[in-house]
């Protein structure tokens, strides 16, 4: 597990939830909005997006 949790927020991009994906080499991406957690980006949702 990790403790430097990479995040995004609800009004991103999905272009910049990629390239956090690419810089970082994660796969999952949890979408946080005021401290909670409420969803869950994937590589294949941003394939799909693109």
């Amino acid at each position: 597990m990790k403790t430097d949790v990479k995040t995004i927020a609800p009004g991103k991009s999905p272009t910049e939830a990629a390239r956090l994906m690419v810089k970082y080499d994660i796969g999952r991406l949890p979408v946080v909005d005021n401290e909670k957690i409420i969803g869950i980006l994937t590589r294949s949702d941003t394939m799909l997006y693109f």
